[in-house]
């Protein structure tokens, strides 16, 4: 605000000398400082770094199959799994509840005796999402990797007979 001193006196008319207050003028500096560091901080982009494996005549990785969990996402934002080999019977979950599977699988092979190799101490989980799966799914799901500290995962296709036994399942 502006404000003037102005003394008094009993003779004439002195010189007043206006004084404008910039304190509203250093708060509107110190906002748009504030809002330009949020603004900047919101648009760096966050993205999942995914390394697809090349296309080639490669054998697959072993894994060991204790320390296997093989997510199959389908429709209605269904996650059907089953752990080590695949035996045509599966387990049905949500994306809310994979977490607490995937933490309570890493906690089971976290007791495994050390005669097991240190890689069947890592949960390695194979995720094989259906065809009538929806994207959301998937990046949720890779999300829940990356909360649960999921070290070894990879995206592949499902094979025919998980395809036949997810189309058997009802919803």
């Amino acid at each position: 605000m502006a404000d003037i001193q102005a003394a008094p006196s009993g003779k004439g008319r002195r010189n007043l000398q206006p004084r404008v207050d910039l304190t509203p003028m250093v708060d509107l500096g110190f906002l748009l400082i504030t809002f330009f560091m949020l603004s900047t901080t919101l648009a760096e982009k966050k993205s999942i770094v995914i390394q697809m494996p090349i296309d080639g005549n490669g054998s697959p990785s072993a894994i060991p199959d204790t320390a296997t969990l093989t997510l199959l996402p389908a429709a209605d934002h269904v996650i059907y799994y089953y752990e080590g080999f695949f035996r045509n019977s599966l387990k049905k979950t949500t994306i809310t509840g994979l977490r607490g599977l995937m933490l309570r699988k890493q906690k089971e092979l976290s007791s495994l005796s050390d005669k097991f190799s240190p890689e069947a101490h890592k949960l390695h989980v194979i995720i094989k999402p259906h065809a009538g799966s929806r994207y959301q799914d998937l990046v949720s799901t890779l999300d829940e990797m990356l909360i649960c500290g999921v070290g070894y995962y990879v995206i592949m296709d499902p094979v025919e007979a998980e395809n036949q036994t997810l189309e058997s399942y009802p919803n």
